[in-house]
This record gives C-alpha cells, sequence and structure tokens, in this order.
C-alpha cells in the first residue's frame, strides 16, 4: 500500500515476533528503488503470536531502527504497516445487496458467520470486486481484525514518534509483492497456493481470480524445525541452525541425517496443504483447480524443500521464491 501513497511522506514497517524491518521506495520516473532500509532482531518477550507484550521496548525499538536506517536518511513520519496473520480474518464472500450504502451493515452481520468476534470487538474494511452490481450478488473481499490488537499496534507506533496511514492484512501484502513480480504467473489465471514461511509461524493463502480467497495457519516454523534438530542430535540452539542451514533435507549433506529427522514435520506440512487444496477445490466447484505453489520466507530456503514438495504433488507445477 505505499504506492497509494506520496512515497516521499511515507515508509513501510514489518513487524514479526523476533525482527523489525523497514524501507522507503522512491520513484524515479517509471521506475522504483530502494533508498532506505533496515533491520533489527527482538528479543522473544516483545511478542507473543502476534500480540505485543511490550509496548514501550517496540516503540524504542522502532525509534531506533528508523534513526539508524541505511541509505538516505528517514524524514518523514507517516508509517505504513501489516497486522500479523494470526490476529487477522480474510475472506472472500459472496452476498445479495441492494445499493452500496447499506454495505457496511449488511458484512458486519455476515462476517459474525464466519469469525468468533462480535462486530463491536473488530475492525473491519471490505473491497468490492468488480464493477457493483445493485439489487445482486456481489463478490467482496473483507477484512477484520481485533480492536484490541490493531488499537496495540496503533499506540507502539505513535510512542515512537510516528503516524500510521495503513495497517494492512499480512497475507495481502504478501500476495501483492509475489504474484506481479513472478514472471511466469502473470498471464496464468489457475489458482495457486503462497506458503510463507516464518520463524515463528507459517501461513497459508489460498489466491485466484486476483484476490486472497482464505488464509490459514500451519504447523511448522523454522523455530520448530531448528528445536527438533537440536532436540534430537542434542546439540545447542546455535549449532542445530548452523546445521539445518547447512544441510538441510539433502539426500547427502550431513548423510541425510536432518532429513530422516525432519520428515515428520514436511508431512505435517504436506498433509494441511493436501487439506487446503481438497477444501478449496471442492467448496469453489472446482472450477479453478490449484496448480502452483509458490513458497516464500526465510523458511523456504531450507536446502531440499522444494524438491521434497514437488515430489509430493506430482503433476503440480512448483515455484519457489525465497525473501
Amino acid at each position: 500500500n505505499m504506492f497509494l501513497f506520496p512515497e516521499k511522506n511515507s515508509f513501510g514497517l514489518d513487524i514479526s515476533d523476533l525482527s523489525l524491518r523497514l524501507i522507503q521506495i522512491r520513484k524515479n520516473v517509471n521506475k522504483y528503488s530502494i533508498i532506505s532500509y533496515n533491520e533489527m532482531p527482538l528479543p522473544k518477550n516483545v511478542f507473543e503470536n502476534g500480540e505485543i507484550k511490550n509496548i514501550e521496548f517496540l516503540s524504542e525499538s522502532i525509534k531506533k531502527l528508523v534513526s539508524t536506517a541505511k541509505g538516505k536518511r528517514i524524514e518523514c513520519n507517516h508509517v505504513i504497516t501489516v497486522l500479523p496473520e494470526a490476529k487477522t480474518f480474510i475472506k472472500l464472500i459472496r452476498v445479495y445487496v441492494d445499493n452500496e450504502e447499506s454495505l457496511p451493515f449488511i458484512l458486519g452481520q455476515e462476517l459474525t458467520k464466519h469469525i468468533p468476534f462480535s462486530i463491536d470487538e473488530i475492525y473491519f474494511d471490505w473491497q468490492i470486486m468488480g464493477a457493483f452490481k445493485p439489487r445482486d450478488e456481489n463478490n467482496v473481499l473483507i477484512g477484520a481484525a481485533p480492536i484490541e490488537t490493531v488499537n496495540s499496534y496503533i499506540q507502539a507506533i505513535k510512542n515512537s514518534g510516528f503516524i500510521p496511514l495503513a495497517l494492512e492484512i499480512e497475507s495481502c501484502a504478501i500476495t501483492r509483492s509475489l504474484i506481479p513480480m513472478h514472471e511466469a504467473l502473470k498471464e496464468d489465471n489457475s489458482a495457486k497456493i503462497i506458503i510463507d514461511m516464518g520463524a515463528t509461524r507459517t501461513g497459508l493463502i489460498v489466491y485466484d481470480k486476483n484476490a486472497v480467497q482464505f488464509t490459514m495457519s500451519l504447523p511448522v516454523s523454522g523455530n520448530e524445525i531448528t528445536q527438533r534438530i537440536s532436540e534430537k542430535l542434542k546439540l545447542d540452539y546455535k549449532k542445530a541452525e548452523n546445521a539445518k542451514i547447512l544441510c538441510g533435507l539433502h539426500e547427502e549433506k550431513c548423510s541425510g541425517a536432518l532429513k530422516k529427522i525432519l520428515m515428520e514435520n514436511v508431512n505435517n506440512l504436506v498433509n494441511k496443504i493436501q487439506e487446503a487444496i481438497y477444501f478449496y477445490e471442492e467448496s469453489s466447484g472446482k472450477n479453478n483447480a490449484i496448480k502452483k505453489i509458490i513458497l516464500s520466507g526465510g523458511g523456504s530456503q531450507l536446502i531440499g524443500l522444494d524438491t521434497i514438495l514437488n515430489e509430493k504433488f506430482k503433476g503440480t507445477a512448483l515455484g519457489s521464491i525465497g525473501l
């Protein structure tokens, strides 16, 4: 969303459980360039599954992240950031609407059927897919997040001296970043799955018809994989992390030891992907089969993961993008 605002007056802030990242982009003629960037680790006690536990420390960290940015000095005070996938809800729904004025009320009623919150406990927003059709059914992409979660992110940013312009749902930001950049998918209208593998959690996104269809959390993360290696091989955490990076799931590296240890995690991941494919294709009437899987996030660079997934999903084209 930073492209929707004057780039000289805002910067992007990625907030995750274990790190902060900053980027500012400037347009020069028809080309966008990164002019400022930074990254900073966060200790484990600042967040817990997307919830801020130490707002003062987070605010001070944001200040430091901005003041020590590489490249050009950050001179603006407007921020665009994301809300954690674990605390947000997004879904494409179909609703009958008489007119656009009645849409907020109708969507508010419809939301309560899909999420475990009452309407007074959430913020929500929406986007009509295509041209609005009065007195007819419309496809609407709707997103929601708990008021308490959103307010804590806003307060942390304000306490650091900045003004939040937009708080995005993470899956929307991920798909917009990946899909246009992946040349092989530009002219392909088939449904896609994006697996975003992070240090503390992994999300699955089904993307079809130019919209996020639904998201779900997966039972695997970079830290869990490292912890399993540490326990099975009796290594300290740092050595286990190094082993994961060097050996991964390769058949020959480390004598294939890590592949044997980690196949339970991989099979759990495969089963969840299969469930998502089955659910989407059944619920959509098999109108648009899922034909591509895109890997993103640091965990996607686990050596051999793309090969194993390609073997498990024979006939499915597999693209891999490591960010």
